[in-house]
């Protein structure tokens, strides 16, 4: 006989596990910068930084991003940064390659130490350009799917129940159709 409760208590401690130990972080957006002078990087941050965290700047036009520091400790909340990028328009993000997260600031302007701007970027940019895909993290797809597998199972189980098949149908249907587009989803993410 399977111990149901004992299944419950599995599901209910991996869940806390993997969302519990999560963090969060806001970048504080930046007013206009200048190029060569030392800049204050600031972020919100809550939680335990358990990875190792990059801390860049993307071109909000052209999607070229900087590495500022490969390996920053959030805990912090603030860095020093001499700008060293051309002028233009710039998001500030963190990224977390283990967990597959990303944060991005608001997007501020880059000026000359004049104060005047170069390059191609205008005022009338809009806010929605994209600057990378979306990705999601590990902890949302593991959710994702056991929800998934969680309806899938019920109605397996509700259709074993009204079905006057033999169990055995349901479990070959399982390993032939469920299982490997299942498997090609894990493994690819």
């Amino acid at each position: 006989m399977v111990d149901y409760k004992f299944i419950l208590y599995v599901l209910a401690i991996y869940y806390y596990t993997t969302v519990g130990a999560d963090y969060s972080v806001s970048l504080i957006t930046p007013q206009d910068i200048q190029i060569g002078l030392t800049t204050v990087i600031s972020w919100t941050f809550e939680g335990i930084q358990e990875t190792t965290v990059e801390l860049g700047i993307a071109n909000f036009v052209t999607s070229v991003s900087t590495v500022i520091d490969p390996n920053v400790i959030l805990a912090d909340e603030s860095q020093y940064w001499n700008v060293t990028v051309l002028s233009g328009r710039y998001r500030f993000y963190i990224l977390d390659k283990f967990k597959e997260y990303q944060e991005f600031s608001e997007a501020f302007i880059v000026v000359q130490t004049n104060g005047s701007v170069l390059g191609s970027s205008n005022s009338s940019s809009s806010n929605n350009t994209s600057i990378g895909p979306i990705r999601l993290s590990k902890t949302t797809i593991t959710i994702i799917l056991a929800v998934f597998l969680s309806f899938f199972g019920l109605g397996a189980l509700y259709g074993l129940y009204k079905s006057k098949r033999k169990p055995t149908f349901f479990v070959l249907y399982l390993l032939a159709f469920v299982l490997p587009p299942l498997c090609v989803i894990i493994y690819v993410v």
